[in-house]
């Protein structure tokens, strides 16, 4: 009775060796077209080469993945990256079709020699690890022929989610972007409203100091320092008329807030005009030349006849 289920037990196992073997082979004389495929799109001479041997052949386009890859960079530039990026969508297809490692028949007959058919069926020869576990493995191979259950399939969308996934990926880099942008320039307008509109170590001067002052820097060409000369001017003016009072240590944004709250603040004069563009040529070197200073006088010239028929 033992020497029966011994010799069951050792034609199961030649069996399960030779049934792996037999899959082993017949997994080393396929091999599919994507392998050699991608090596010639990576040994093309150039990436519109790459581009053309993939786009001709029906095996590479008939996969979604690279038909649609390709099909997205048909009207851009190629570049050696996006050569390399279909090198690896054909190896990565060519995964199933590695050729696995020739097998020895005769090394395979000798094994098969040394199972318990050959061998006295009382004596059990110690296994190592790596012996169970190769048993193992041909267990598994041995049930590959368990019924299978078909699951239903899920649609494929093609190119057509590639493409989305782009738009979503090239949306996401537009709003970081957008936001980046946006928090330095309230960045930048936070330094612009915390200074002063004369430093701690300029000199004081007088209203008719800075009307001069901004002749002698426009006809240097220094218009940006000519307008801030009259926007100080115009400053002052609204001080000579006691409409606001000027305040060296405060900013362009609180003058003109304490000027607009001001009780005799002139009717019809529009200041927080004249302040943005302050703000943008002082402080964001943004000038036009010569036709800044010419606004800019032009808008002293009218608060000061607005000051001037202030009632006292």
């Amino acid at each position: 009775m033992k020497f029966c289920r011994a010799t069951l037990r050792a034609t199961l196992k030649a069996a399960a060796t030779s049934f792996s073997a037999l899959v082993l082979l017949a997994g080393a004389a396929y091999a599919g077209p994507f392998q050699e495929l991608a090596d010639r799109v990576r040994s093309a001479p150039t990436p519109e080469a790459a581009f053309s041997i993939a786009q001709n052949s029906e095996d590479a386009m008939a996969v979604a993945e690279i038909s649609g890859y390709v099909g997205q960079h048909q009207s851009f530039p190629k570049t050696e990256k996006v050569q390399n990026h279909l090198v690896t969508l054909l190896e990565l297809r060519a995964l199933p079709e590695k050729k696995a490692p020739a097998i020895d028949a005769s090394a395979v007959a000798k094994g098969e020699k040394k199972g318990v058919l050959y061998r006295d069926a009382g004596v059990e020869e110690g296994k190592n690890w790596l012996g169970m576990a190769l048993d193992r493995l041909r267990n598994l191979k041995f049930n590959l022929d368990a019924p299978k259950i078909n699951a239903p399939k899920a649609p494929v969308f093609g190119p057509w989610l590639s493409v989305l996934l782009w738009c979503v990926l090239i949306g996401a880099v537009v709003a970081f972007a957008y936001y980046g942008i946006r928090h330095i320039d309230w960045k930048r307008t936070l330094a612009r409203k915390s200074k002063a509109v004369l430093e701690e170590d300029e000199p004081e001067r007088s209203l008719d100091e800075w009307l001069t002052a901004a002749d002698q820097l426009a006809n240097e060409g220094r218009y940006r320092e000519a307008v801030r000369a009259l926007y100080l001017a115009c400053l002052l003016r609204f001080d000579d008329g006691r409409v606001a009072r000027f305040d060296r240590r405060q900013t362009n944004w609180e003058h003109l807030a304490r000027i607009e709250t001001s009780p005799r603040a002139p009717a019809g004069i529009d200041f927080r005009t004249p302040t943005k563009a302050f703000d943008n040529i002082w402080y964001g070197f943004r000038t036009d030349g010569m036709t800044d200073v010419v606004r800019f006088r032009d808008w002293y010239h009218s608060i000061t006849k607005a000051v001037m028929e202030v009632p006292k």
